[in-house]
């Protein structure tokens, strides 16, 4: 998963052997939310991706992701 500071969120889905099968993504929420940096997460089917928001002033921003 990369969750990038331009707002991107883009999802790589890997089949058994590792082999990109297909890269889903969205920007939507980057009217809401604001992305200080890039994140690059990699988790194995079923585990989960947690993303931690601030409230910094009028602004959601993402703080961390694992």
């Amino acid at each position: 998963m990369q969750l990038d500071k331009v707002g991107a969120l883009v999802i790589w889905c890997k089949d058994e052997h590792g082999v990109v099968v297909s890269s889903p993504g969205t920007s939507y929420h980057r009217r809401f939310v604001h992305t200080p940096e890039t994140y690059l997460v990699d988790k194995q089917a079923g585990e989960t991706l947690v993303i931690e928001l601030e409230q910094q002033g009028s602004l959601a921003v993402i703080v961390k992701v694992y």
